[in-house]
């Protein structure tokens, strides 16, 4: 039978039950760990019994009938009227002023307005911002008979007019509050074109050039019947630009027909 020799290493790993001789770990002469082990709890939300219970609105709206309400009328003043019969704060630049004011575009006959600031970065009414009343770009409403035509993204691009000057019958220009029938967008003002149709059979073709390769042209048609009156026109231009990057190519169509009740 062999002996064996057992040593017992005295290791401390409480040195705060160590100072004094009859600690109570130090008077067991064995080596003494204690670990602490943590089991995590998750709790688990059930999604299916919670989407199967049933909405509270829900609940009333089967509890209660449905009661119908009749129309209601949100007006800005206390009378209601149309709007034909406000009192607007409008400039009118009619055909006439257009045929006299001899300007390609639409960007420079608004340059001829009072209380409109056009800043223009290109040639031809590219980059063009437009504001009325010391406004921004984004607080004027642009509209092509009424519709609103600006660009959903941003107000850089509202003087991308749908029409050139031959299609223009008058312009409109609502200056302050009385632009606010329009819109949120139309803060500060707004700019209504409204497009011309001629009752009778008409033609015409137009072209121009000049420098740093600029070069375009249009036409228009006019067709009338007894209870059809149509309009189309179109027109191209394009320039390489007098400067770097800043050439351009520009298309445009446009068509309107009006129907005459008998």
């Amino acid at each position: 039978m062999q002996k064996q020799n057992i040593k017992m290493r005295q290791t401390v790993c409480f040195k705060h039950f160590s100072r004094k001789g009859y600690a109570v770990f130090r008077s067991l002469k064995v080596e003494i760990r204690i670990c602490v082990l943590a089991v995590p709890m998750l709790a688990f939300a059930h999604t299916e019994s919670l989407a199967s219970r049933a909405d509270s609105l829900e609940i009333v709206s089967q509890q209660m009938p449905d009661i119908p309400l009749s129309a209601t009328e949100v007006v800005g003043m206390r009378v209601p009227i149309t709007f034909a019969e406000t009192a607007n704060n409008v400039s009118v630049i009619t055909r006439e002023d257009i045929e006299h004011a001899k300007v390609q575009t639409v960007n420079d006959l608004l340059k001829l307005c009072s209380g409109i600031d056009v800043r223009q970065r290109g040639s031809f009414g590219i980059q063009t911002d437009i504001s009325i009343g010391g406004g921004t770009f984004d607080q004027t409403a642009v509209l092509l008979n009424g519709i609103n035509v600006n660009n959903p993204q941003t107000g850089h691009l509202t003087a991308d007019f749908p029409v050139s000057i031959s299609d223009i019958e008058r312009i409109e220009i609502y200056d302050g509050a009385s632009a606010r029938i329009f819109g949120s967008q139309a803060l500060n003002g707004a700019i209504n074109i409204i497009t011309r149709i001629v009752n009778k059979n008409t033609a015409e073709a137009r072209m121009q050039g000049g420098s740093y390769g600029t070069f375009g042209g249009g036409a228009s048609a006019n067709f009338a019947s007894r209870h059809y009156l149509n309009r189309i026109s179109g027109d191209y231009l394009r320039s390489d630009g007098g400067t770097p990057n800043s050439g351009f190519d520009k298309y445009r169509a446009y068509y309107q027909g009006n129907y005459i009740t008998p």
